[in-house]
């Protein structure tokens, strides 16, 4: 079973696109500016601005607080137009200059990006995500699935001058390190069982090297994103999460690519497993070059990574790609919307291991360099 990037928070399970929970698309003063399901699958806007939001923080305040994201972002564009708005969860949002096409036609949305546009056709995504400080974790994707009430496919998704609402429905990133199909792969390195300590606790490591190299070994790799909904696969995800350029300052000073940490496993008490054999700076890595500033993420995240001769311990890493939704460009309004920059990697908690299970928080990978998974790894205690 693979794990949700939003790990062990029930808000972005699988999803059925068939019906929405949404309500019925009747708008009047007292309708939010923005609704989410009970479920936390769906997310309905209002287009004509206004709505009655006084209420909206402490009506919604059971499911923030049951639910993993606490930020959005929706945009949608077509050939001449950009329009753009971001918000908090649980405080009122505003989005204006939507493109909505003539009377009779208006424009299809049926897809989250890629779309050839015109005055006709499209592109419309919602980013959902944990946002801590500055820092904004990306974990699901959301595409239109109901207008003005009414449920749609990608063939009449079409919002109108007399569109009110829309609602997007959402699917969550998903990965695992289990051992028979890891989303973190790459020909010569191998998946293995490591006990922690001498007791029964085990976590997935990724062998690089099986004896201590006499020279550089480089190794080509990859983590592959899934999706938590068979009806919005990832093909349909990725398409609107495009990358941003690595080089630009990030916010809040975050680093982006690919880093190394030390690997700590949690425990259910909130006590953290050290390793002993932990090195540093063990190898080094990158992003690979299928990444590339202004195309859609691949659902196979590149990662490169260069063991250097005498290497033997282990380390663990994450992977941070900067991506913006659908574009980089402001919005077409007056006053112009900048895109946020989010984050895609394998979790929200970058400091613990993913210690392979559904539930788990951790989304760090353990990596080792001439280590036997015979041999129990040797621990403390922090």
């Amino acid at each position: 079973m693979k794990k949700l990037i939003l790990a062990g928070l029930a808000a972005l399970l699988a999803l059925s696109l068939i019906t929405c929970e949404s309500g019925s698309g009747i708008l009047d003063d007292n309708t939010p500016s923005v609704q989410y399901s009970t479920d936390g699958n769906y997310v309905t806007i209002r287009l004509d601005g206004g709505g009655n939001d006084n209420d909206n923080s402490r009506a919604l305040s059971r499911p923030i607080a049951q639910e993993g994201y606490n930020f959005l972002e929706v945009v949608f564009r077509d050939n001449t137009t950009i329009a753009r708005a971001s918000w908090e969860k649980g405080k009122a949002m505003s989005i204006s200059g939507v493109p909505r096409g003539a009377a009779g036609a208006g424009v299809n949305y049926g897809v989250t990006g890629g779309a050839t546009l015109s005055a006709t056709v499209g592109e419309a995504v919602l980013f959902v995500g944990r946002k801590v400080g500055d820092d904004l974790a990306l974990l699901a994707v959301g595409k239109i699935v109901a207008i003005d009430g009414a449920d749609v496919t990608t063939v009449n998704a079409n919002v109108l001058p007399t569109t009110r609402s829309v609602t997007f429905g959402l699917s969550a990133f998903t990965g695992n390190t289990v051992l028979a199909t890891p989303s973190f792969a790459g020909a010569g390195i191998a998946a293995s069982t490591y006990t922690i300590g001498d007791t029964t606790r085990t976590v997935t490591g990724f062998s690089l090297t099986t004896s201590v190299p006499t020279s550089d070994v480089s190794l080509t790799a990859a983590y592959t994103l899934g999706s938590s909904s068979t009806n919005f696969p990832i093909t349909q995800m990725l398409p609107g999460v495009i990358a941003y350029d690595n080089t630009a300052a990030d916010p809040g000073g975050f680093t982006d690519g690919f880093q190394l940490t030390e690997p700590l496993y949690l425990l259910p008490n909130g006590q953290e497993i050290t390793f002993n054999t932990w090195k540093p700076a063990l190898v080094t890595g990158s992003i690979g070059a299928a990444v590339v500033y202004g195309d859609p993420i691949p659902a196979a995240i590149p990662v490169d990574i260069t063991v250097p001769a005498g290497a033997e311990g282990l380390t663990s890493f994450y992977f941070s790609v900067p991506v913006v939704a659908i574009t980089a460009a402001a919005s077409s309004a007056a006053t112009p919307v900048l895109p946020k920059i989010w984050f895609v990697r394998p979790g929200i908690n970058t400091v613990n291991l993913d210690d392979g299970t559904p539930n788990s928080i951790g989304s760090c990978m353990l990596i080792t360099a001439a280590m036997s998974p015979l041999n129990a790894l040797t621990i403390g205690y922090r």
